[in-house]
């Protein structure tokens, strides 16, 4: 969802939906940022990353585009075909991050 189409379905910055809207897109962006950045310092293209990690070419761009609906396992995915480490960290308490947080694996 791109900053103007959520402006015009959640109106001003004052809203708490907005909010959480837009720091939902600031950290699929800083994902994505992450993304291209390590690939490009792998020197490879969107075509030999894709390989390595056994997606499509379009998933790679999705993932350097900072596409908020691709799941966590496609930067596990990155990180090992690439030889880094992606680690997840939670923040909060279980009842800050959703119903499901405290939930085993």
């Amino acid at each position: 969802m791109k900053l103007d189409d959520m402006r015009r379905r959640f109106g001003g910055s004052e809203h708490a939906e907005y909010e959480a809207a837009y720091a939902e897109a600031e950290r699929a962006g800083r994902l994505g940022e992450l993304a291209y950045a390590l690939r490009a310092a792998a020197g490879l293209s969107r075509a030999e990353l894709a390989a390595r990690m056994g997606v499509s070419e379009d998933q790679v761009a999705r993932a350097e585009e900072g596409d908020p609906a691709l799941g966590a396992d496609v930067f596990d995915r990155l990180g090992r075909a690439l030889g880094v480490g992606v680690p997840l960290t939670v923040h909060g308490t279980p009842a800050e991050n959703g119903p499901d947080a405290a939930a085993d694996p």
